[in-house]
């Protein structure tokens, strides 16, 4: 009889305040939980982009992708669309490894060189792996040498070209010149600089494991 008397309180108290209470209420306990999602994926977000070394972020790419990838070839391909598919596919896939970085690129690069059996829009996107890989930035640049050398870049070289002439799956090459006082080397010498990505050791890892 109490739980009855309570529900008859509650239902003549709703009758009372009317929808908008309701709705207020609703629009409430919605708002609280959109905010506890967006602080757990922007929390999560920032671990595997500042310290987990986006391992996540280029698990849940590859998988987007490989999605894609079968959605086109299993529902959209014809053998009057297959060229518009495979640039479609190949220009995304590739898209995908180039961010990705490291083993994927590596990939990327030994299915290259099966120009025997690839489609031509598969070879042309391909062969951009080889040496317009992701770069990264000269700041990123700078704190690899400098951990590396134990020394400034400035000590070093007189000049560096902070834009790299090329990059590949597992580092960028910068060109510079040396400073006079680098006598072992040879003084003044023009050399390319190899510079390896700084996320590549814990990626590589990871696509091993996986």
């Amino acid at each position: 009889q109490a739980s009855l008397a309570q529900v008859d309180i509650v239902g003549a108290f709703l009758c009372t305040v009317g929808e908008p209470y309701v709705v207020m209420m609703a629009s409430r306990v919605l708002r609280r939980r959109l905010l506890a999602t967006s602080g757990v994926v922007g929390t999560t977000w920032a671990l595997d982009e500042f310290y987990n070394h986006q391992i996540l972020q280029r698990s849940l790419r590859t998988f987007k992708t490989g999605i894609y990838l079968l959605w086109e070839y299993k529902v959209r391909w014809t053998p009057e669309t297959s060229g518009e598919v495979h640039a479609r596919v190949a220009k995304q896939v590739v898209a995908c490894m180039r961010k990705n970085e490291g083993l994927y690129v590596k990939f990327g690069q030994a299915m290259a060189t099966m120009d025997v059996v690839l489609p031509n829009e598969w070879k042309r996107e391909l062969n951009t792996l080889c040496d317009q890989a992701a770069t990264f930035p000269f700041s990123q640049v700078r704190m690899v040498l400098e951990g590396d050398l134990g020394r400034t870049v400035e000590d070093i070289f007189e000049e560096f070209d902070e834009n790299p002439i090329a990059s590949a799956s597992i580092a960028q090459v910068h060109k510079a010149r040396l400073r006079p006082q680098c006598e072992k080397v040879g003084p003044g010498m023009v050399v390319a600089v190899k510079v390896q990505k700084p996320n590549i050791p814990a990626q590589n890892g990871c696509d091993l494991a996986v």
